[in-house]
């Protein structure tokens, strides 16, 4: 809106005369004054001049608006260079621009003048960023890296006011499947700094765990307040996994044999697992360490176990197992197998337990055998002289006479 530069007074005597004539050069002023990179939140503050070069009535520089401030200021009547500051306060970053009137008129000569000065200012502030790395994929019982990177990619330097624009803030611990101590930063612009979170899992699956980061400054609505995030970690945890068609813990039957004689049995053991292996099938395999009986029992032998069987993903082995019947009564043998199951690949993980047992029973002597068949023979004797030896038939009504 065009203001007039009359004063109370002078407006009353102007109402009788003729309107002032805009064509005199009363005064010069900066067609813009451009503000410093400021800090959002901070204020900064520049000095510009108006000469006036004619007596004038009267005569100001208006106030500005927000983000800006200062004014109005009066020019004075007498030809002077009249200085002026004006402030900029910005509270987002980019940039900000506000037109400030400045006019004079000399009632005298009836003449006038008007203008407008630009003001504007770039708001600068770091801000924050988080993000994390790939998911970890790590093996039952060994460990991976969960790496979370803080970033600032504000201006905030561009304000020239050093640490105080930098990011300022810290990333949170974290204790159980994922593990790290964060710790504080500061990130000038442009900068990134990354903490570790050791992923350790204990289960098959995703896991995922919460820490936050807490900014002093640098929020990301480029308001340069205070801001906290949360960030998930996040990892999957695969391995082997062993099944076997007896129940480790179970017991194995060999069955019944004879003293003297052999027996003879299996245990299929087998890798069930269905975890992904794209980055590296080992996270997967299973491991058969070693098949051993505890204490050597006598009798009982292992045929064709080889140490550091490898099983992937869905491959089976059938164990043999053979018995050799030396002592009678029921034999029983405890078996071990140590898998890398829930350990780092080929080293030492879970055992599985099984009992092995046969019951041996004596065999019958010659002689034991030709009185059971003797027994038989006569038993059949009896039976087939006893079917011979028939009844006479009784007469009938039609037989007697």
């Amino acid at each position: 809106m065009r203001r007039s530069w009359l004063t109370a007074a002078s407006a009353l005597a102007a109402i009788a005369t003729d309107s002032p004539e805009a064509s005199a050069q009363l005064f010069t002023a900066p067609s813009e004054v451009d503000f410093a990179d400021t800090l959002v939140g901070s204020t900064s503050s520049e000095e510009f001049s108006v000469v006036v070069r004619e007596t004038i009535t009267s005569g100001e520089i208006f106030a500005a608006a927000a983000p800006f401030s200062g004014g109005p200021v009066s020019l004075g009547t007498t030809k002077a260079q009249v200085f002026a500051t004006y402030n900029f306060a910005p509270t987002i970053t980019g940039t900000a621009t506000d037109s400030i009137g400045v006019g004079a008129a000399n009632l005298g000569a009836k003449t006038e003048q008007s203008g407008t000065i630009l003001l504007s200012g770039l708001g600068v502030a770091p801000v924050e960023s988080v993000s994390t790395g790939s998911a970890p994929v790590a093996r039952i019982g060994t460990s991976s890296l969960q790496t979370v990177t803080v970033s600032n990619t504000g201006d905030g330097n561009l304000s020239g006011l050093g640490d105080s624009s930098d990011l300022h803030g810290s990333l949170g611990a974290s204790t159980g499947v994922f593990a790290g101590s964060g710790g504080s930063f500061d990130l000038a612009d442009s900068s990134q700094t990354s903490f570790d979170y050791t992923f350790t899992p204990v289960a098959h699956g995703t896991a995922t765990a919460t820490v936050t980061a807490n900014f002093l400054n640098g929020s990301p609505d480029g308001k340069n307040q205070a801001a906290s995030q949360d960030v998930t970690l996040s990892g999957q945890g695969v391995g082997p996994e062993y099944s076997s068609s007896t129940a480790p813990g179970g017991v194995v039957d060999l069955g019944t044999i004879n003293l003297g004689g052999t027996g003879a049995g299996d245990l299929e053991i087998s890798n069930i697992s269905t975890d992904p292996t794209s980055t590296s099938p080992t996270l997967t395999e299973l491991s058969l360490l070693a098949a051993d009986f505890q204490g050597e029992p006598p009798g009982f032998a292992l045929e064709n176990f080889v140490p550091d069987t490898v099983l992937s993903e869905g491959d089976s082995f059938d164990l043999k197992i053979s018995f050799d019947a030396t002592s009678l009564g029921m034999q029983t043998a405890d078996l071990a197998i140590t898998t890398d199951q829930n350990s780092a690949f080929g080293q030492m993980g879970q055992t599985f337990d099984y009992q092995i047992v046969a019951d041996v029973v004596p065999v019958p002597e010659p002689r034991t055998w030709v009185m059971l068949l003797t027994g038989f023979g006569l038993a059949g004797l009896r039976l087939a002289r006893g079917s011979g030896r028939r009844k006479p038939a009784t007469p009938g009504p039609q037989q007697e006479k």
